[in-house]
């Protein structure tokens, strides 16, 4: 699959990533001076998986009476296979995933604060990958169900001021970051191409055992 944009352009880079995962990934180089410059972005890459883990045994315990659920839900996400070699990858997924966990987990909460601090968790998902957008729907189809149209209001709000709010002030600083973020957006598509590898060589197994 081609893409319209010129990327020989370095703000026309496909990038689905948000600005606030560069400033995350830099704290570590800011404050350490490090042999690998890899080691400090992997480990706060580390620490959102192990924060979104919490979160879900938070959230199990939320939903499930039962004292060793949140144990059982634990154990079940540090079961997946694919994430040995996906956690340490410099990627803004965790973080975000993280925040999106953290605005389900206040959905649950009993506190009048809930709706605004679960829609500012919401929004700020957005900000490490913008495409990360399901706790927002999540949020509105909560308290919509639910008919309770002044969270509703509150939680949209506080979404609305974490996501497009914190987007349009980085953006009077970095003025093709619109350019960057929505480089994917037309993409030339070729189906047949995707479908037919031509560079594919089958590898015949005999000669490699």
């Amino acid at each position: 699959m081609l893409f319209r944009s010129d990327l020989s352009k370095p703000s026309t880079l496909p990038s689905g990533y948000g600005p606030m995962l560069y400033a995350l990934l830099s704290v570590p180089g800011r404050i350490v001076a490090w042999n690998n410059p890899f080691l400090g972005p992997r480990v706060i890459e580390l620490l959102a998986f192990l924060l979104c883990v919490a979160v879900i045994g938070s959230i199990t315990g939320a939903l499930i009476p039962s004292r060793s659920a949140w144990l059982w839900s634990i154990l079940l996400a540090l079961s997946y296979r694919s994430m040995g070699s996906w956690v340490l990858q410099l990627r803004g997924d965790f973080p975000s995933i993280f925040f999106g966990l953290l605005a389900v987990r206040l959905l649950l909460a009993r506190s009048r604060w809930a709706a605004v601090l679960a829609g500012a968790a919401a929004g700020f998902a957005m900000q490490f990958k913008f495409t990360y957008i399901a706790a927002i729907l999540a949020g509105i189809l909560w308290f919509g169900f639910q008919r309770r149209w002044r969270m509703l209001g509150q939680f949209l709000i506080a979404a609305c001021v974490t996501s497009i709010g914190i987007y349009g002030l980085v953006l009077i600083r970095e003025p093709r970051m619109l350019e960057h973020l929505t480089a994917l957006r037309s993409p030339a598509r070729d189906w047949m191409g995707n479908l037919v590898n031509r560079d594919y060589e089958p590898v015949d197994r005999k000669s490699t055992r």
